[in-house]
């Protein structure tokens, strides 16, 4: 996964100064939506399926709403990026943005459990829309403003979650409608969107600016390396995030929904100040070293929760995943670029969101073949020991190319 280890995109002028803080903030504000966009109903769905217990289907549609999003965001996430290629991210990301209110929205009025679905699909489609916008657009920025958005675009992913669920929990007390008012935060955000400058994202403006850069063809060994772990990524967000719950209630005796929340709790306060930190541990110890010490500090933290015995240390091993895909996610974006010719761009962006997010439909089979041999601690015991395969392979990998390199050279 070594190769191209400078992430600048020489020659691509920086957003001008007067405009620069407004933009970057709306380029930044983009991460809300990743958040609220995923994650806002899922408080929500008891009353769901109580409101529509009559309904034929009415626990797998319930279900459906918290997991269709998901799915077309994956699936839109590529198709986004080709998109945003052509016409740049500004014009996605702005009727993205109003797709996503009103879609967002649209539950308060429905009284059918199956369009309710429906709209969720089209807000996963806009969620892609957004953050593949965005992502595509802070690739672009010089160097020195890349790596430090890359990283403040999961804080505020992070910050949101954080403010989010109280905030629906306050609503819901209203009725599951009123959750969904969450969405017009869209309004609120778009004036300043309009300041994203309207030439990022767009393919030719990438290699116009990097004239005489050599290209790397579309699928390269590196990208095809880096998706590997990218899906190993996602099904790592999916059991640290909706398998420790069940484990905790099941294998350790804790069901009080207050304590179950602590684990998730700690997480989401340390994954976006690793995230805040991201572009200062680039700069320390390059590209391979950061995707070591993520990968290896998950593995730990994984090897910690299936050891653990009480509630305790397995807070503390949440807490450490959490601070890991910090680092983790913003840096697969970071390595996408690195791997791909400037007019690719948008559709690595895209491609390696998808496989992030649509990897974790396949968490659920991990676990089951897991579960057929060894007890559900093994589910954490078995992808802390991939995790550490794969980071011994990438710490090889990286060691031959660089011994290769003098002799290339010569």
């Amino acid at each position: 996964m070594n190769g191209r280890n400078d992430l600048a995109l020489d020659g691509l002028p920086e957003i001008s100064p007067a405009t620069s803080n407004v933009a970057f903030a709306a380029l930044l504000a983009c991460g809300i939506f990743l958040t609220i966009g995923l994650f806002a109903p899922a408080l929500l769905l008891p009353q769901i399926e109580r409101a529509f217990a009559v309904e034929h289907n009415a626990s797998l549609l319930t279900q459906l709403i918290g997991g269709v999003t998901c799915f077309f965001f994956a699936i839109g996430s590529p198709l986004a990026g080709l998109i945003i290629g052509r016409v740049g991210s500004r014009a996605v990301i702005l009727p993205s943005v109003v797709l996503f209110t009103v879609s967002g929205v649209a539950p308060m009025l429905i009284d059918d459990l199956s369009l309710i679905v429906a709209t969720r699909a089209v807000v996963g489609l806009a969620v892609a829309g957004i953050f593949t916008g965005a992502l595509t657009a802070i690739g672009q920025l010089p160097d020195r403003q890349r790596q430090r958005l890359f990283g403040y675009l999961s804080v505020t992913s992070g910050i949101a979650a954080l403010v989010l669920f109280p905030t629906v929990a306050e609503l819901a007390k209203y009725g599951w409608r009123m959750g969904f008012t969450v969405y017009l935060i869209g309004i609120a955000v778009l004036p300043i969107l309009i300041t994203i400058p309207a030439s990022l994202g767009r393919s030719t403006h990438a290699a116009v600016a990097n004239v005489g850069r050599a290209t790397e063809p579309f699928l390269n060994r590196s990208l095809v390396g880096l998706l590997i772990i990218a899906a190993l990524a996602g099904i790592s967000i999916f059991i640290g995030g909706l398998f420790a719950p069940l484990y905790l209630a099941s294998s350790l005796g804790v069901t009080d929904t207050r304590l179950l929340a602590i684990p998730s709790t700690l997480g989401s306060v340390a994954s976006p100040i690793a995230a805040a930190f991201y572009g200062v541990v680039y700069r320390r110890v390059g590209s391979d070293a950061t995707m070591i010490l993520a990968l290896g500090g998950l593995a730990v933290a994984f090897a910690l929760a299936g050891a653990a015995d009480g509630l305790i240390l397995f807070s503390i091993a949440m807490m450490v995943s959490g601070f890991m895909f910090g680092l983790l996610t913003p840096h697969v974006n970071a390595v996408a670029l690195a791997h791909s010719s400037p007019v690719h761009a948008s559709s690595v962006i895209g491609l390696a969101n998808g496989v992030l997010f649509g990897s974790q439909l396949l968490a659920p089979f991990f676990v089951s073949a897991v579960q057929m041999v060894a007890a559900p601690a093994g589910v954490f015991i078995a992808l802390a020991a991939t995790l550490v395969l794969t980071a011994l392979a990438l710490g090889g990998h990286s060691r031959l190319h660089r011994r290769s390199v003098p002799s290339s050279a010569s």
